[in-house]
């Protein structure tokens, strides 16, 4: 089974930032927040060019997970734009709604009025951002409890809105074979299954690392595997030696 979405990549020289009013939203408490809210937008134009945001990634194993590049990521706009223009537009709504068609008669506008022109808000870039966060330290939290919050968190984003679009399930005909697919309307939705699929059927699990000065999350396959990097393994080696030895070792150089 793979994941399949095909992102379409914005041209970066086009991206303009505007504000306007955002819609209410669910916070991670299940909350509905108030409407109203005055935000900012990103508008701009796709390119001609397109990426298959899981096929890299099942392709080759031990490879790590375009997830989690988006759970690491910031969320001032100079990251969220950055990440859009490598990974393509994080929600499903894209099109320009009619409240905003005028903004093309602006000079600054780089909108056409055809298919290419997106708008996208950035708080629901950032909304999505926190909803996965919370997936991820679920996901790699190792107690039982933390697995029963998992299938509700997982659970609760089928409960599809606005910002998330919606899944299903595909089939390809490849090597005279049906190969199943879960198809994703948007690319946060993407990150979602990839995570489900890799802590169900792929038998990965997500960690964090055990190196305090690093805490990065990671997956892998590896039953003892507790460092994300050998870095961080030789690094805490070299401090827990120090806390044991290091007053002892002083005291000889004394002498």
């Amino acid at each position: 089974m793979v994941i399949s979405y095909l992102a379409r990549l914005p041209d970066r020289n086009t991206f303009q930032l505007a504000q306007g009013n955002t819609v209410r939203r669910i916070d991670l408490d299940g909350q509905l927040q108030p409407g109203g809210q005055v935000g900012q937008f990103l508008l701009g134009r796709f390119s001609d060019r397109t990426q298959d945001v899981a096929a890299e990634y099942y392709r080759r194993r031990g490879r790590r997970p375009p997830y989690l590049e988006f759970a690491a990521n910031c969320t001032d706009t100079d990251a969220i734009l950055d990440f859009t223009a490598q990974w393509g537009l994080l929600t499903t709504s894209h099109s320009v709604p009619d409240g905003w068609k005028p903004a093309r008669r602006e000079s600054w506008c780089p909108w056409r009025g055809d298919q290419k022109d997106f708008l996208m808000d950035l708080s629901g870039w950032r909304s999505l951002h926190q909803r996965f966060q919370r997936l991820q330290e679920v996901a790699a939290a190792p107690t039982r409890n933390g697995r029963r919050t998992l299938c509700d968190l997982l659970s609760r984003e089928s409960n599809l809105d606005f910002d998330a679009g919606n899944l299903h399930l595909g089939l390809e005909w490849k090597a005279e074979a049906f190969q199943p697919q879960i198809v994703t309307s948007s690319l946060y939705m993407a990150f979602v299954a990839m995570l489900w699929l890799d802590v169900t059927a792929r038998g990965r699990r997500l960690l964090r690392c055990a190196d305090p000065g690093c805490g990065k999350y990671f997956s892998t396959e590896r039953p003892n595997k507790i460092y994300c990097d050998p870095i961080c393994a030789l690094r805490t080696s070299r401090r827990n030696w120090w806390r044991r030895n290091g007053p002892a070792w002083r005291d000889g150089r004394r002498l």
